[in-house]
């Protein structure tokens, strides 16, 4: 069964109950999916009939909620729970310098897609240099991001993170999480 929500996110029950019992493999999990769509989105930039609604879809869902995701919930949580012997400045500082290019990246795409059907061919370049950023960055992330959120999160605070990912996604696991308790 799937719900929708006011912002247009899907919440199967699988993937609300892999949130609530295991945020870090739901993230391993939504990461992994966020690397396929760049490279099938890689794969078939060049069509000639690529749509505009499967790259806006792509542009606003996927990169825009991957970004506030990270940018809004991750990076606060993992801050708050560093140690000073972590020295995760430098990650962070090039997550955010990440996530400011990405953003204007969209802007950039979807102002330019405006009114149209079709891709246009001058625009494939910058989507094809952007799911290849996007890629990088989920590497990367999931390099450092995932292994130092996994270390520094205790047991008791893994509800927590939970709710705070279902949240930035409009979901409320309170429901889902006292059924599957």
């Amino acid at each position: 069964m799937t719900e929708k929500y006011a912002n247009g996110a899907q919440s199967p029950a699988g993937e609300l109950a892999l949130l609530c019992a295991s945020p870090f493999d739901w993230l391993a999990s939504e990461y992994d999916r966020l690397k396929w769509a760049c490279v099938r989105l890689q794969a078939t930039v060049f069509d000639d009939d690529l749509l505009v609604s499967m790259v806006t879809s792509w542009l606003r869902s996927d990169i825009r909620l991957h970004i506030a995701q990270e940018r809004d919930e991750l990076i606060p949580f993992l801050m708050e729970r560093t140690e000073s012997d972590d020295d995760v400045s430098a990650f962070v500082e090039r997550l955010q310098k990440n996530y400011s290019l990405a953003e204007v990246q969209v802007e950039h795409l979807l102002g330019f897609m405006a009114n149209k059907t079709i891709v246009p061919m001058a625009l494939r370049d910058d989507i094809l240099h952007l799911a290849a950023c996007e890629r990088q960055h989920l590497a990367l992330f999931s390099a450092i991001g995932l292994p130092l959120l996994r270390l520094r999160t205790p047991t008791m605070e893994l509800g927590l993170l939970s709710d705070r990912l279902a949240s930035g996604r409009g979901w409320a696991l309170s429901s889902i999480s006292r059924q599957l308790n």
